[in-house]
């Protein structure tokens, strides 16, 4: 299992695990976490053949999964926390990158490198 981890001055964000591979049927699970105090909001992607399908969201611990995105997001947007992204009954349309964006009350964001399926 491989980490992704960026490091801007003192900001970390993680992603785990930097790449997968699973077969049809099976879940996958993508957690991420970062150590920036204001920023409670993680967005979640996914882009195949260069086009991005937006899954949900989680604020604080409320996770809200796009309709018909076949996907859970559980856990903590917050600092040093941690959340996961699960992407259910896997098909070939589920081999794509995903990746996702952190951002605060007031609209930054954070883009984190993409993790490929």
């Amino acid at each position: 299992i491989l980490i992704v981890a960026r490091i801007i001055g003192r900001i970390r964000v993680y992603q785990n695990p930097a790449d997968m591979y699973k077969e049809q049927g099976q879940t996958a699970d993508i957690t991420c976490s970062h150590s920036i105090d204001s920023y409670d909001r993680i967005l979640w992607y996914k882009q195949i053949k260069g086009h991005l399908q937006y899954l949900g969201y989680i604020i604080g611990n409320l996770g809200n999964p796009q309709d018909g995105a076949n996907v859970t997001i559980i856990g903590n947007a917050n600092k040093d926390q941690t959340c996961t992204l699960t992407i259910k009954d896997l098909t070939l349309n589920s081999s794509a990158v995903y990746f996702y964006s952190l951002h605060n009350l007031v609209g930054s964001r954070i883009m984190v490198e993409p993790l490929r399926i």
